[in-house]
């Protein structure tokens, strides 16, 4: 039995351990694309455009051909293509007069497809404008172009220890106000809440509905 017990222990802290490193290689790629994305916005335009395509040729398997200011053309499959870049801050939507500009200088340079690439949301009218183009535009979402820049070069110790000491530095009320409302958050507070209401029901002690309120409010 207590051979059996210790065996359970060593294999509980082995998955924990393989587990932990997961998370963490998971955590150093999205953190390493967002800054990625961040240094990308202040490239020139071709170096921007070919590191775009750098990251995206994994997925989508493009030979390029020429740089060009915030796009590069090649071929997929040997049909023509153009790979556009649209660098903007992710507080600005890409509208869908935008993409209308890249299919226009698509067909200006004659090739058979678009592939976009977005550092930033595109609005529900981009989006549809784009699948219903024809041949349909390929987007690369803002949280694509992340995973394949994180895979491409992750978050080293340096960055993760630059973001914490910037951490530090949010002494404000607003600050830490920001952090808690963040509407990426409000998924957890949900589930959060939820559960909290469950283990009121379940075992009938008053001190889990308040924080359960809080957390659904």
């Amino acid at each position: 039995g207590v051979a059996f017990g210790g065996l359970q222990w060593l294999c509980a802290r082995q998955f924990g351990k393989k587990s932990m490193m997961r998370r963490e290689k998971q955590m150093r790629r999205i953190i390493g694309g967002e800054l990625a994305l961040g240094r990308l916005l202040l490239m020139p335009p071709r170096h921007a455009a070919f590191q775009a395509a750098l990251w995206v040729s994994p997925r989508v398997p493009v030979r390029m051909q020429r740089a060009l200011d915030w796009g590069v053309t090649g071929t997929l499959e040997d049909k023509p293509v153009l790979v556009r870049l649209i660098a903007q801050h992710e507080s600005i939507p890409v509208a869908v007069q935008q993409v209308v500009e890249a299919a226009r200088e698509m067909r200006a340079l004659d090739a058979q497809s678009l592939i976009l690439c977005l550092t930033a949301p595109a609005t529900r009218e981009a989006l549809t404008y784009a699948a219903g183009f024809d041949p349909p535009i390929r987007v690369i979402s803002r949280q694509e172009m992340i995973d394949l820049a994180g895979l491409c070069s992750p978050a080293t110790d340096e960055d993760l220890s630059r973001l914490g000491r910037r951490k530090k530095a949010r002494s404000r009320p607003k600050d830490w106000a920001d952090l808690i409302l963040a509407p990426s958050r409000a998924r957890r507070y949900f589930w959060y809440g939820m559960g909290m209401s469950a283990l009121a029901l379940l075992t009938g002690q008053r001190f889990y509905p308040i924080p359960a309120a809080v957390c659904l409010m």
